[in-house]
């Protein structure tokens, strides 16, 4: 009673209170907290642990399904989800929501924090987390501009040419299809096998639009807007040369095919010449024979692709017994996010299960697309050239981009477009993060030859190069061991080794009769709109990356400010050029979208890079995560 602490343990009465000399009383706890708020809870509320589950894209719909009613029912009290849950989800009374990290857009923001406080009597709460990052910083400083910022309705450009001309040339194509059905199947009956005297289905492509259609000409006026139908030539068939012309996107997507076919058509001569067996050329060529046409076309850009998820990989759990539907998940990614994401020896966590990669997918009778690659040491330019065997030793190759020789190793990457399959054991998620590959790079590819122009902005002179359809390359080079012949591999810190010898089991369980592994990258190459800015040396230096790496952020965050881009639609590399005077650095901008949108051609002239500029400069100055420097 004297210093009002409260024991359950009792030593004849002595209070344990340090200089306390009171003694101990019995008391009634439950009469002297009747009236604590805490107690009471305590006392009459379900203490149990919380149950919290994933809900995300990586589950499958009927999972994902069950997981929602299941915490509609408060059967499950917190969801960790993707943007899953932003849109056209009906939780119920939701209380709180929880934001890792900065939405992207005061849209965005008001989608996922108002699943709260929709019950008539709910008190909402969000609260929002901001990494470390110059978008989460800025609107951390103004966070008004988030909460109470401007939505802007969705809208779509029908005048957009770049759109627009690709519905033609599927229109154009599905016309065709109509009359000429057995052309509708893989890469190989519309383009050839490349070696065959008889005539490819892209022959009678070109006579029947060459013979101007009329159900297809009326076809086409009738969908596109009256501007773009006189732009595009919709009564004279003016948009023909963009497809089947000298340089048209078809013969182009022909020619490339073509080279690579007939390079892999060589050297399977050559091994039967010398007796030698010619499997693996073969499963190649099989590869580039039987991709589906409408993947075929859409990846080169002639197709609007945003319709055929022609580049989406899955990694699956490897037997029968073991399906990922059994689990309730659904593994897959893009393409560019893969290779790094799913790769061999990465892991991912999905449902409450730790998966880690370990194979890299075949195909039955058909083996990856494979790509040699170079780096110009003089632009930092990619050079590619279809793989052919390990003997290919070409020598006096000169980069596409600046014409200098190409010096140093080949190395060699593997497109892994059939996906990944996990381990077998399955593990559980602990307190250390699951184990990631991303010693990936951005390279521009080069396919558009030609000289920058000069653009003046102020009283400064910048060269400026732009190109449509042009190349970029994201590579892995995380030194992967694989086998050829069931597609098992692993990294390993012996990156200069070609070769290595391991005893490993396919992903059905039983041993693999291959033990040599041989060490590749993995790669992907997509076409998209380009722009590449040259400043003075002086003003960016070789000597130093970390400032033109934050030149070249600055200007993607002010070109998408200044014309209302998402940030998520451009990206940017460094390109290192030897200028004369030290090095220098050459700023790639391009778009994320396949065959490219048209983003980064905004910046068509001197006027519009200084507009930019001066969007950028306004940005930096008003931002203060970058410290004092």
């Amino acid at each position: 009673p004297k210093c009002k602490k409260i024991t359950a343990n009792n030593v004849k009465n002595i209070c344990p209170t340090y200089r306390c000399d009171g003694e101990l009383e019995p008391v009634n706890i439950c009469e002297l907290f009747a009236d604590n708020h805490y107690f009471e809870m305590y006392r009459n509320m379900d203490m149990r642990p919380l149950r919290i589950v994933e809900h995300s894209a990586q589950l499958s719909k009927d999972k994902a399904y069950e997981y929602q009613k299941q915490f509609q029912n408060k059967e499950i009290d917190v969801l960790s989800c993707s943007t899953t849950f932003e849109m056209g989800v009906d939780v119920g009374s939701l209380e709180t929501v929880f934001m890792r990290n900065m939405p992207p857009s005061p849209a965005n923001y008001a989608q996922r924090a108002g699943r709260a406080g929709r019950g008539i009597s709910a008190a909402a709460f969000a609260l929002t987390f901001c990494n470390k990052n110059n978008h989460d910083f800025s609107f951390f400083k103004t966070p008004a501009k988030m909460i109470k910022g401007k939505i802007y309705p969705p809208s779509f450009n029908t005048n957009n040419e770049k759109i627009a001309i690709r519905h033609v040339y599927a229109s154009a194509l599905s016309f065709f299809w109509k009359e000429y059905s057995e052309s509708f199947k893989d890469a190989r009956t519309l383009i050839g096998d490349g070696e065959s005297a008889g005539q490819a289905g892209i022959e009678n492509l070109i006579c029947y639009l060459e013979g101007h259609p009329k159900d297809l000409a009326e076809f086409v006026k009738d969908f596109l807007p009256d501007e773009l139908a006189k732009v595009l030539g919709a009564d004279s068939f003016g948009w023909l040369e963009g497809l089947i012309g000298k340089e048209g996107l078809l013969m182009r997507a022909r020619d490339e095919y073509l080279e690579d076919v007939r390079a892999l058509i060589e050297e399977r001569k050559r091994l039967n010449a010398e007796l030698k067996g010619d499997g693996f050329v073969v499963q190649r060529l099989r590869t580039y024979y039987q991709e589906p046409i409408i993947a075929f076309l859409s990846r080169k850009g002639v197709f609007p692709r945003y319709g055929f998820p022609v580049d989406t990989v899955e990694m699956t759990v490897p037997s029968d017994s073991m399906r990922g539907d059994m689990f309730g998940i659904q593994l897959q990614r893009d393409l560019a996010m893969a290779i790094s994401e799913y790769a061999p020896g990465s892991q991912v966590v999905a449902n409450g299960m730790l998966l880690t990669s370990r194979y890299i997918k075949r195909s039955p009778n058909m083996l990856w697309k494979m790509y040699d690659y170079k780096i110009c040491s003089h632009c930092n330019s990619i050079s590619l050239s279809v793989h052919i065997s390990d003997q290919d030793k070409r020598e006096n190759e000169a980069c596409a981009c600046c014409g200098e020789m190409l010096v140093g190793a080949r190395k060699t990457f593997i497109i892994p477009e059939f996906g990944f399959i996990a381990d077998s054991n399955l593990g559980k998620p602990g307190l250390i993060k699951p184990k990631r590959t991303y010693n990936n790079e951005i390279a521009y590819a080069g396919k558009e030859v030609g000289d920058f122009t000069e653009v003046f902005v102020g009283r400064a002179t910048v060269l400026m190069k732009q190109s449509r359809k042009d190349e970029m390359v994201v590579i892995n080079d995380s030194g992967f061991y694989v086998c050829e012949n069931c597609g098992y591999a692993e990294t390993s810190v012996d990156t200069f080794s070609a070769f290595k010898k391991q005893e490993h089991k396919k992903a059905s369980g039983y041993p693999c009769g291959n033990k040599a592994l041989k060490r590749y990258s993995l790669g992907y190459r997509f076409e998209t709109d380009v722009l590449q800015l040259r400043f003075s040396s002086a003003f960016l230096p070789a000597l130093r990356w970390d400032y033109a790496y934050s030149v070249l952020h600055g200007l993607l965050r002010g070109l998408a400010s200044c014309y209302g881009i998402d940030e998520r639609d451009i990206a940017g590399c460094l390109q290192y050029y030897d200028d004369g005077l030290g090095g220098s650095y050459s700023i790639v901008l391009y778009d994320t979208a396949a065959g490219g949108a048209g983003y980064v051609r905004k910046i068509k002239d001197g006027q519009a890079l200084e507009e930019v500029l001066m969007q950028t400069r306004q940005i930096m100055l008003s931002c203060s995560c970058g410290g004092d420097g």
